[in-house]
């Protein structure tokens, strides 16, 4: 307990750590004057004063954010907010990723400051003198994006929090598109997904006529988390060349597409109709040629 006031307190303070001190017991504490008594005489004077408590204790941390998001070539700063009695110094905090501690260098540069907080106390908000443990990664690089821990020890306790940077880059775009099968009036095409990819990811197809500058687009496709993916296009002309594209997205943006091109058959032949022209070109001694056909069927 510090005390301060004017005059000598009628009696004696000493530093006190109680957790069950309310905050009204923390703002301050007033002793009242003493009333006179037949025992006193009237010339006797009394004094007056106030009380500080200071409750000393183990950090606590007012920050809850738990994860923070950045891209590829940003700085970005992760704070951490805490109020501690006694006070601390930068020896006192120590920034970890997985079982490595991170040490200042030119990618990462660790501070505290001193700032005021917003803090609770027995359920009354207040604000107090705190600190700020501050982590600066530099140009951010891929392999950045990780799990940062900040350690914070005062002498009377440690407590830690972890915070997770999220990249939020748009998707990589997938790593092939291949066509896959054609009719006169469908094409399908094939991609194979990044594997780095995450789950929640979408594709867009795009198709247009090659003598057009008006490009249709798929809805959504879900990913599926399976090595390939499928997806047919229908309702086309017979005997056109197509560019079609795929692109990956989801809430960070979307990625740069990929593009082949692939026309549709003239016309659809099954076996059965194969046969049977093979058999009338014999029977006439006609040329009848067979223009294209994507497949047969048994």
């Amino acid at each position: 307990m510090v005390c301060k006031g004017g005059g000598q307190l009628p009696f004696d303070a000493a530093v006190h750590r109680d957790p069950e001190l309310s905050a009204s017991d923390i703002r301050h504490l007033h002793r009242q004057p003493l009333s006179p008594t037949p025992h006193i005489p009237d010339s006797s004077f009394y004094s007056s004063g106030s009380v500080l408590f200071v409750v000393e204790a183990p950090p606590v941390i007012s920050s809850n954010v738990t994860k923070t998001k950045g891209k590829t070539g940003e700085n970005i700063e992760i704070e951490v907010e805490f109020y501690s009695r006694p006070a601390v110094s930068s020896s006192n905090i120590t920034w970890t990723r997985g079982p490595n501690r991170v040490l200042p260098s030119g990618k990462f540069v660790i501070s505290l400051e001193i700032r005021n907080i917003n803090t609770s106390f027995h359920g009354v908000d207040i604000q107090v003198e705190g600190y700020a443990a501050v982590l600066k990664i530099n140009e951010i690089a891929e392999g950045d994006f990780d799990i940062y821990t900040v350690s914070i020890e005062n002498g009377l306790g440690t407590v830690n929090m972890s915070i997770q940077l999220i990249n939020t880059d748009p998707p990589s775009p997938p790593l092939y598109l291949l066509q896959k099968d054609v009719t006169s009036s469908s094409i399908t095409v094939q991609w194979i997904p990044d594997p780095r990819r995450d789950r929640g990811d979408t594709y867009i197809i795009g198709h247009r006529p090659a003598d057009s500058d008006v490009t249709t687009y798929s809805n959504a496709i879900p990913d599926d988390m399976e090595p390939v993916m499928a997806y047919t296009i229908d309702g086309l002309s017979g005997n056109t060349l197509y560019y079609i594209t795929v692109q990956s997205q989801n809430s960070d943006g979307s990625s740069q597409p990929l593009m082949i091109s692939a026309s549709t058959t003239t016309i659809d032949l099954n076996y059965h109709s194969v046969s049977m022209l093979k058999k009338l070109n014999g029977v006439l001694n006609a040329n009848i040629r067979v223009l294209s056909f994507d497949r047969y069927e048994s």
